[in-house]
């Protein structure tokens, strides 16, 4: 149940709640009370930023023992000052869309209950999907999941009402900003433009969009791992980042072999010519593994170990390979299918593409709004107080 709450703002997260346990900072309220900000003679309280922070450390691995150990101390800084940057911007924008007429109404809140509703019953679904859901009728999955919501509320200080009505405030906000961006246009030349610079991009493998216009050729394999134990290979990786390459390399030859009989014996099997499948789910110790009916799809483009690229690539289908050894243990890889390179016509991707620009116009548009409004405000912070 990762991610089942997520509050966003423009772009600006202000709320995330996940299992793994993002709780609102335990400071004194005197220490929370603090004003690091002011827009316009509006406050922002320390309170405030570390609530964010809070929300945000875990996606950078800031845990409470970690937190203060020096070198965190710049990150913790750097994450604390993008928070409060954020905020303010978050402030700015509710500034100018109240300006503008833009407010929560009795519909609005009303259409944000619902959405809160909807929150409840997913949750209500995840719990029942993650426990496996009792069919007797004796578990109220609706009270659980409503005993969960407001365990995480009240982690963050926030009661059921305020946040439906942080949910209200998104809305209106949306309202002022497509109102505030209107419409762009954008041209046939343009995207014949992104779709050539994007074709040569990702043939060469420098582009940053997540839009696919090109596929490299590769080949879809399955595996059976015969695995070194994880305190082996964390010692291995030890040597490497102490730099002591050959003692590393013996290190790893010397545990390789106390597996290697029973990969012998694995690999003998699969030559016999027994179900891979099925030897997959007797020997195999890939967790990935594990009711993957496709198996990985393997290009060169260095997403797997060099040894396991390699030897899946010289793959034909149907064919096994040889023992594969690697930091993991031994792999025998078989092929299932080969695939071909694929260039996406213009046509093909003419609307993803038109939707690509189209959103990185409305960004740039929306961008230089948030910049005019800050150059005309009157902004004072209080860093150090954080």
């Amino acid at each position: 149940m990762k991610s089942i709450f997520k509050f966003c703002i423009l772009g600006v997260t202000i709320l995330s709640v996940t299992l793994s346990g993002c709780s609102a900072s335990k400071v004194a309220d005197k220490e929370r009370n603090k004003i690091v900000a002011e827009v316009n003679g509006e406050n922002i309280l320390k309170g405030e930023v570390l609530d964010e922070y809070d929300a945000q450390k875990v996606n950078y691995n800031i845990t409470a023992e970690n937190e203060g150990a020096e070198e965190n101390k710049e990150l913790v800084a750097s994450l604390k000052s993008s928070v409060l940057e954020n905020l303010i911007y978050t402030k700015l924008i509710m500034q100018n869309a109240s300006k503008a007429g833009f407010s929560v109404t009795d519909e609005i809140l009303e259409q944000s209950k619902t959405e809160f509703n909807g929150i409840l019953k997913s949750v209500e679904e995840q719990i029942k999907l993650q426990e496996g859901e009792d069919t007797s009728g004796n578990i109220d999955y609706a009270k659980k999941a409503q005993e969960f919501v407001d365990e995480q509320l009240k982690q963050m200080g926030k009661t059921q009402d305020e946040y439906i009505r942080l949910i209200a405030e998104q809305t209106v906000t949306q309202q002022f900003m497509d109102k505030t961006i209107g419409e762009v246009q954008v041209s046939d030349d343009e995207i014949k433009s992104f779709y050539d610079s994007e074709i040569k991009a990702q043939k060469e493998g420098t582009s940053t969009e997540e839009l696919q216009l090109y596929s490299e050729s590769g080949v879809r394999v399955k595996h059976i791992l015969i695995q070194l134990p994880e305190e082996e290979q964390t010692e291995y990786n030890r040597l490497l980042s102490e730099q002591k390459t050959e003692e590393a390399q013996k290190y790893l030859e010397e545990k390789q072999k106390a597996i290697n009989p029973k990969a012998q014996e694995v690999l003998t099997k699969v030559k016999n010519g027994e179900d891979f499948d099925k030897l997959i789910k007797e020997y195999g110790e890939d967790p990935g593994m594990v009711d993957n009916e496709e198996g990985y799809t393997v290009k060169q483009d260095g997403q797997f170990v060099p040894e396991f690229e390699e030897a899946s690539l010289k793959l034909k289908v149907g064919q096994t390979s040889e023992l594969v050894p690697t930091v993991f243990g031994y792999h025998i890889i078989k092929a299932y299918e080969v695939i071909d390179e694929k260039v996406f016509t213009l046509e093909e991707k003419r609307e993803e593409i038109k939707q690509a620009i189209n959103t990185q116009k409305e960004d740039e548009k929306w961008g230089s709004f948030l910049e005019e409004w800050k150059g005309k405000a009157t902004i004072k912070t209080y860093e150090e107080l954080l």
